[in-house]
């Protein structure tokens, strides 16, 4: 069975490696709770310190996203993704020597932290490349790498200790990581990376680029048909046409900013020329469909060549097109998509205003808003259970269909946004409305099996939430500021997520409930709703101040 969006070995393969990547680099960050209680018998510590390497790590990684975002605009993704990887296995390895807890702390806390950020934070940009119209299921299935890492390197890292101790497991692991490096160097950019513009939104004027820069702007077609080979500046042939009224199809020649055009006043007629050595006339044709052998009737009133400094003495159709090919370039600059992957050293640092823009700002509040909903939520639904009548055994068992349902969840959910059953914004308000729905119901929930249920559908919508995050700031961010804005998208949950331990803490010991926390939770997600209903109207917003500046600098 041939999946749709796997059309080619070469989608599999970068799809592949990019969910293997994020197999071992995310998948080691989930061993935080083993190696947790490794690191208090290896180093003879307490429980403060020998959590500080791991929440220093998960701090680290999503506080880099701006300077991660910066170092992808400047020096390219593969580049950075590859030193990541590096960084990530120096960290974990460079742990075997360590002899006391300050040594992990900075190895795993600050090394690798910032390794699996650099490492993982741009592959969402690198998916994009391949699957333009498939990106929530391509994002999606690289976040479930992530899952099986979960479930799969826990029991290696359980056998590893058991058979070489704390310190050498963290070698082992590191060889381990060491196969995201090759990995990482296989992602190389597309093929078809040369910037192309699509139609604007009048419908009017059709710009293409190929390979060559030769530029074609085309006029729709309605009455007269006209075909051009040309083998100036082409090593292949081009076939254009123009509508009625003598409007011409216009060529503009990139290098040399020279214009070709060619002015057919005649309707009804069908042109044929080869501008090698000579021209061949049009015959026009009669009411029986063949071409008369008289006289043509229509000429090419002229072939030009115009360079821009004299546009001023363009005749009025090339002066119409040469505005109309300024006004696209200004105010449908985001309809253009080019390669992420090449470095671009010239406009780095403006890359840094995508933080000024509304609708990045509710697009991180959302994210961090969420993230503490749903990391909130891991630590304490065992505990939670428990007090709905599970027992501890069971408490593991509603672990592990959480972790499950998220699996599937990731895999599965991005087929119903890139089929367009549903729009990106609505998915992620249902997602959001969905596990406030959860918290609140959790709070009336007993019994072992109400709770596996319940858990069941949190975790489709954590896993809708993880996966749709994504395409959202594609769709909502201009495209110049979409690399930093992938890469920092986690900044803002960076900074609340100290938040977390003092709001568990109180509600726990303080009120010894957790019905309280519940319901601030369900707050938070139906807040999330709001923040995500407006940011496309936002994103709007700032599209029409934009256009509307460049109007003014017009005139």
């Amino acid at each position: 069975m041939k999946i749709e969006f796997l059309d080619t070995k070469r989608k599999c393969l970068i799809l592949g490696l990019i969910c293997f990547i994020a197999f071992l680099i995310l998948g080691i960050s989930r061993l935080s709770g083993l190696l947790f209680v490794a690191c208090m018998a290896r180093y003879d510590t307490g429980r403060k310190q020998a959590s500080l390497p791991f929440i220093l790590g998960y701090t680290i990684r999503n506080v880099s996203g701006p300077f991660v975002g910066y170092l992808g605009k400047r020096f390219g993704l593969i580049t950075v993704t590859v030193v990541g990887c590096i960084l990530s296995t120096v960290g974990v390895g460079a742990c075997f020597f360590a002899e006391n807890i300050v040594a992990v702390i900075f190895l795993w806390g600050i090394v690798y932290g910032l390794g699996c950020g650099m490492g993982t934070s741009l592959l969402p940009l690198v998916l994009s490349q391949y699957f333009e119209k498939h990106v929530d299921k391509a994002n999606g299935i690289y976040s479930g790498g992530a899952c099986i890492g979960a479930f799969v390197l826990p029991i290696i890292a359980d056998k590893l200790i058991e058979e070489y101790g704390t310190s050498g497991m963290f070698l082992v692991f590191s060889a381990i990581i060491l196969n995201s490096v090759p990995a990482a160097l296989l992602l190389r950019k597309p093929k078809n990376s040369t910037e192309k513009c699509n139609t604007n939104p009048g419908g009017v004027l059709t710009e293409t680029t190929y390979e060559n820069n030769l530029k074609i702007l085309e006029f729709p077609k309605e009455g007269c048909v006209y075909e051009e080979k040309s083998d100036i500046n082409l090593k292949q042939n081009i076939e254009f046409s123009s509508q009625e009224k003598g409007i011409p199809s216009e060529i503009l020649e990139l290098p040399n900013d020279s214009v070709f055009y060619i002015d057919i006043p005649q309707r009804n007629c069908k042109i044929s020329s080869t501008n090698e050595e000579e021209h061949k006339y049009p015959k026009p044709f009669n009411a029986t469909g063949k071409q008369n052998d008289k006289e043509p009737e229509t000429m090419f009133s002229g072939i030009k060549t115009i360079t821009e400094d004299r546009i001023t003495n363009l005749p009025t159709v090339l002066q119409d097109v040469a505005q109309s090919e300024l006004n696209i370039e200004k105010s449908h600059n985001s309809l253009c998509k080019s390669s992420s992957s090449t470095p671009n050293k010239g406009r780095t640092s403006n890359s840094f205003q995508v933080f000024l823009d509304v609708a990045y700002t509710l697009i991180l509040l959302t994210q961090a808003f969420m993230l503490i909903v749903i990391t909130t939520l891991w630590t304490v639904i065992v505990d939670a259970s428990m007090d709905k009548g599970a027992t501890k055994q069971e408490g593991v068992y509603i672990l592990i269909c959480m972790g499950i349902a998220d699996t599937i969840g990731r895999f599965c959910l991005g087929y119903i946004t890139d089929g367009g059953r549903m729009s990106k914004i609505n998915f992620q308000i249902l997602c959001a409305a969905g596990l406030g729905v959860f918290h609140i119901l959790f709070v009336f929930l007993e019994g072992f099996v109400m709770v596996m249920i319940s858990v069941g559908f949190a975790g489709l919508f954590t896993a809708g939430h993880i996966m749709i995050g994504v395409g959202i700031i594609n769709q909502c961010i201009e495209k110049e500021y979409v690399t930093m804005a992938v890469a920092s998208r986690y900044f803002a949950f960076a900074l609340m997520s100290f938040t977390q331990a003092p709001m568990i803490g109180f509600f726990r010991e303080n009120l010894k409930s957790y019905d309280g926390l519940f319901i601030l939770l369900t707050v938070i997600c139906w807040i999330c709703t709001v923040l995500t209903w407006f940011t496309p109207i936002a994103a709007k917003r700032r599209n029409r101040k934009k256009t509307a500046t460049i109007e003014n600098e017009q005139n």
